[in-house]
């Protein structure tokens, strides 16, 4: 009842929560759940304004792994979507000139806004 009229959790951590991970029964299940709700941290220098800019990154609206969709078309068949390469860079790794301290605690922002090209194919079934 309740929590279905709630907003959607979000967590906003650049911490890969690798303790929780490792301490779960079904840790696929957790890093799935990570990637669907972690709102990730990006942080950049703005040498304009002088600064240092701090954005919320949203998670992506689909998860990137593979995924069965039905044919629209041909009742009999369906579709997959497949990610072939995900780019995993830190927002920092492009120029390490923006990067305040030189850690990595953008890991998990660069996790939730990956690149990724995808293989769609077609199978009858």
């Amino acid at each position: 009842g309740r929590a279905a009229t709630e907003p959607p959790v979000r967590v906003v951590s650049s911490d890969l929560m690798r303790d929780h991970h490792f301490g779960m029964l079904s840790p696929r299940a957790f890093a799935l759940w990570r990637q669907v709700h972690q709102q990730g941290i990006r942080r950049y220098r703005d040498h304009k304004l002088g600064r240092t800019v701090v954005e919320l990154v949203s998670p992506p609206p689909y998860t990137v792994r593979a995924q069965r969709q039905p044919d629209p078309l041909t009742p009999t068949a369906a579709r997959w979507h497949m990610p072939v390469r995900v780019d995993n860079r830190p927002a920092q790794a492009a120029n390490p000139d923006d990067d305040d301290d030189g850690d990595d605690d953008d890991e998990a922002a660069s996790t939730s806004h990956s690149s990724c090209t995808w293989l769609c194919v077609r199978v009858p079934t």
